[in-house]
């Protein structure tokens, strides 16, 4: 029986949260969008529907990213999307969001600029239409995507305070241990 931790790793290596604007030429983009990360092995889900019962927009939209390998934008028509992104990107570093935006449309009234300051918010890829999303363009953004969620997943150096300094101790007093995240996980099985 897999355990919590194994169920939680499956359901976020496939899904794929999909924000846009839903007008009906919106759509059909996301559409397409949508039949080719299924076609790349994912779980797309769209919001377009229906809120979910008690709760507003914003926390299913938080609900659905927490649960998502990474997030695709579509920012070509942004009303309702860029209030849906304040919450993935300024709380979820390790959900990388890939904004697209049709040929077209105009990026500074787009992209927020303090989300440079984000590097899960990764950079812009432009298409021209259906035939773009379905082509090298999806390709690239996968691609960017997927490259930042293993960055994000390789394992870093932990430091780790092993003993508090007394106040009249210089900073260069305090031992540091420096070990990765597999070395604490795995360390005590000989």
């Amino acid at each position: 029986m897999p355990n919590h931790n194994q169920v939680i790793d499956t359901i976020t290596s496939k899904v794929v949260l999909i924000l846009g604007r839903f007008t009906a030429k919106r759509k059909e983009v996301l559409d397409a969008l949508r039949e080719s990360l299924r076609a790349l092995g994912y779980s797309p889900v769209m919001f377009d529907f229906q809120k979910l019962g008690s709760r507003t927009y914003r926390e299913t939209v938080s609900t659905l990213a927490h649960i998502s390998r990474f997030v695709i934008a579509d920012l070509t028509d942004p009303k309702v999307v860029l209030q849906e992104l304040k919450v993935v990107v300024k709380t979820l570093p390790s959900v990388p969001v890939q904004p697209i935006l049709q040929a077209r449309a105009k990026e500074c009234v787009v992209v927020p600029e303090d989300y440079g300051a984000y590097p899960w918010f990764l950079p812009l890829v432009r298409y021209r239409g259906v035939a773009d999303v379905t082509g090298a363009p999806l390709k690239a953004a996968v691609a960017a995507a997927e490259a930042m969620v293993l960055r994000r997943r390789l394992p870093t150096p932990v430091a780790e305070v092993v003993g508090s300094p007394a106040p009249n101790m210089a900073a260069g007093d305090v031992k540091v241990a420096r070990r990765s995240r597999n070395s604490q996980q795995g360390s005590t099985k000989k």
